[in-house]
């Protein structure tokens, strides 16, 4: 028997990476049984649509995965991460978010996350920014990588992302 799978919170460099076309962010993602996302990675990677179109597509990605509010639990959680760890409020806010969902928490953010927390898990890194399948993209002010191309949401992209919501929405 195949041990259960777990589920994921997403930070938002591993969602910039699958939307970019990174073949190992995708990769990641298909490992869990749900992928989710902290209401201030939904911000941050639609924040960063540097044109309608992409901000289209951003929308139409981000719409296949669950969405965790900012309640006052993820909130007292996030105060108590922000007190221990000295993180920057939106840090911690997502990490709390992935707590009080019971997921683990999927980031390359290996500056500001532990790495000696068994509830965060660092998968890959990213050495360059060459596309891997088939993506275009360009660096944003941030030095994050941007989706420029409309089309950007690919049949392998979306075919995964609505993979991942048709498995939870049953």
């Amino acid at each position: 028997m195949a041990p259960a799978k777990l589920n994921a919170l997403l930070d938002s460099d591993v969602l910039l990476d699958f939307l970019d076309g990174y073949a190992a962010a995708a990769e990641e993602i298909a490992r869990y049984r749900e992928c989710c996302l902290s209401i201030i990675s939904w911000m941050e990677v639609v924040a960063g649509a540097r044109t309608q179109a992409d901000e289209d597509v951003r929308r139409g990605f981000l719409a296949h995965f669950r969405v965790v509010p900012l309640t006052s639990q993820v909130a007292e959680e996030a105060v108590e991460l922000r007190r221990e760890y000295r993180l920057k409020l939106p840090d911690a806010i997502i990490w709390a978010s992935a707590i009080t969902e019971n997921c683990l928490l999927v980031s390359r953010n290996t500056k500001d996350f532990p790495a000696n927390q068994a509830s965060v898990r660092f998968p890959y890194r990213r050495s360059g920014y060459q596309r891997e399948f088939g993506r275009g993209g360009d660096r944003g002010r941030a030095g994050r990588l941007v989706t420029t191309n409309p089309a950007a949401a690919g049949p392998m992209d979306m075919n995964l992302a609505r993979a991942n919501h048709a498995k939870h929405s049953e």
